[in-house]
């Protein structure tokens, strides 16, 4: 348990908080690792085809060892008695995967159109090469006798090839757009974006059943949670008048001290010990990792995965010392160099 003062107002940090701050930092180690695998997979298939072809086995790969990784963790922590059923038993199973390939269903679905656009064009061709062999004798019915008279019609007049002949440059032709079409849908960047979301949405689910159903940890009541955020909600939307906004920003520290942007938004109100307080706390609990999750993705697309991501967050967070040893290790390991030359001018400039 921790304690902050600032002024005449205490913010105690539970155990439970602080317990889920540590396990949010390991989140973005594991969910880095797997947004890079499935970065690395997605490009070394070469074609939405490939990767399709593909994906059970690396989607299945991805899940269970995120699933392993997670498990690994309570297992050093004490908790035993429980396995890899354990996160795939009681509707665990529907909770974790469920939302990702809700999230995955517009990528999903766009292959799906083409292949599915594709095939009716094969098979709307076996069709006609049908009817144009049952022509002579009829038997469509009095509607089709028309429609595919004009259909077989046009198509010799068009060609004036044999019909073998026509349906292989037919089939060619929707090939071709067809492969166009999946080539452009490879290369979109929305694509990747997808993937790195399903991937961000399976590893919190999975740490959320660890907060919730493994350690049982909460940092407050569900009730204490909405005030929290309905006083933070207030401040961002300027309906709490100036003199008062110091007071409402610690009651939201002070019921939810992993609050991320609480702290941007109380920094200009605080005395110059109040901010080493602050300072304190913040980095007492690593609340720069939580901030960054928003923009793990775009750490991940950079190439930064593992501890040098996670010495790169801590550098962002604008601490002297932190950029530092990020510079360092980006030394040591030969790593992002140009990335390290720019962090030690922002020290140089500090």
């Amino acid at each position: 348990m921790l304690n902050f003062n600032f002024g005449n107002k205490q913010i105690v940090v539970s155990d439970d908080v602080e317990k889920i701050a540590e396990l949010t930092k390991k989140r973005i180690a594991v969910k880095s690792k797997y947004m890079a695998r499935i970065l690395a997979a997605y490009d070394k298939a070469g074609s939405i085809e490939n990767f399709m072809e593909n994906f059970s086995d690396v989607s299945g790969n991805i899940s269970g060892n995120a699933i392993k990784d997670a498990l690994d963790i309570c297992v050093n922590d004490g908790y035993y008695d429980i396995d890899e059923n354990f996160f795939l038993e009681d509707g665990r199973q529907e909770f974790i995967f469920d939302p990702m390939f809700n999230e995955l269903e517009d990528l999903f679905g766009a292959y799906k159109n083409i292949i599915q656009q594709n095939e009716d064009e094969h098979e709307y061709r076996e069709q006609r090469k049908e009817n144009r062999g049952r022509f002579v004798g009829g038997g469509f019915g009095l509607g089709g006798a028309i429609s595919g008279s004009l259909k077989a019609g046009a198509l010799n007049m068009a060609t004036g090839l044999g019909h073998s002949v026509f349906n292989s440059i037919g089939n060619a032709i929707s090939n071709y757009e067809a492969s166009k079409k999946l080539k452009e849908l490879y290369e979109l960047p929305q694509c990747r974006d997808i993937l790195l979301n399903a991937v961000n949405i399976l590893v919190n689910n999975i740490w959320l059943i660890m907060i919730n159903d493994v350690y049982q940890l909460s940092i407050a009541a569900d009730q204490e949670m909405k005030k929290s955020e309905a006083i933070f909600n207030n401040v961002i939307n300027g309906r709490i008048p100036k003199e008062k906004t110091k007071a409402a920003l610690l009651d939201v520290l002070s019921i939810n001290p992993l609050k991320g942007q609480a702290y941007d938004e109380l920094v200009e109100y605080l005395d110059q010990d109040e901010l080493e307080e602050l300072r304190s706390m913040y980095n007492s609990l690593e609340i720069c990792y939580i901030v960054a999750e928003d923009d793990l993705a775009e750490y991940v697309k950079q190439g930064l995965v593992g501890k040098t991501l996670l010495l790169k967050i801590q550098a962002d967070g604008g601490n002297p010392e932190s950029k530092l040893e990020y510079v360092k290790y980006c030394i040591k390991t030969n790593e992002n160099a140009e990335d390290a030359i720019h962090v030690l001018q922002e020290l140089i400039e500090i």
